[in-house]
């Protein structure tokens, strides 16, 4: 979690605010959360809720973001410094992009997969599980909104789920083929 929580405070362009869902944990991540807050109480947003899955911490968030675009990233996940700004740039650089697609590093202890997103059709990328995954893409919250979110009766693959359905509503699509995120595999 302090991985992940210095990786946002570690973006090159400043993040407006981060809201930390807490969903059930057991252990001592409510403490490791509030140390931040208090090192940064204009920024952090803390919710305790009872273990209700990922679906349904991703919507309390969505419900609670101001911002225009949401970023949202797993407690043993992280974003490399320029993100952020890179995939902020790719949206200045096309008008109406309501998903940023981007490329990761799957990391499994030593082990490194480069995972790279298919730029030709984003259906068919989405078919081959390249089209980025929760915490390299980048999404238009009120795209989001209007989708309904994250569908808290999906187990697994809740992205590919959503995007499924942002895709069914034709938004548009844009790709990060940079390596800006690393997701951790326990």
């Amino acid at each position: 979690l302090p991985r992940c929580l210095d990786s946002i405070l570690a973006q090159r362009i400043p993040v407006r605010e981060i809201i930390c869902i807490d969903d059930g944990s057991t252990d001592n991540t409510i403490q490791i959360l509030r140390q931040y807050e208090a090192k940064h109480q204009h920024l952090f947003k803390i919710v305790q809720q009872e273990n209700s899955g990922a679906g349904k911490a991703r919507n309390r968030g969505l419900e609670m973001a101001q911002g225009t675009y949401v970023q949202f990233l797993d407690a043993d996940d992280c974003l490399l410094p320029d993100k952020i700004l890179n995939q902020l740039e790719l949206i200045a650089c096309r008008n109406g992009v309501e998903l940023i697609a981007g490329n990761f590093t799957r990391i499994n202890g030593e082990s490194k997969e480069l995972v790279q997103v298919f730029t030709e059709d984003p259906w068919i990328a989405l078919i081959r599980g390249k089209l980025g995954c929760t915490c390299s893409n980048l999404f238009l919250r009120s795209s989001l909104v209007a989708s309904g979110g994250w569908n808290i009766n999906q187990k697994s693959s809740q992205e590919v789920e959503l995007m499924f359905r942002l895709l069914g509503s034709g938004i548009t699509v844009e790709y990060d083929t940079k390596y800006l995120t690393e997701v951790h595999v326990r």
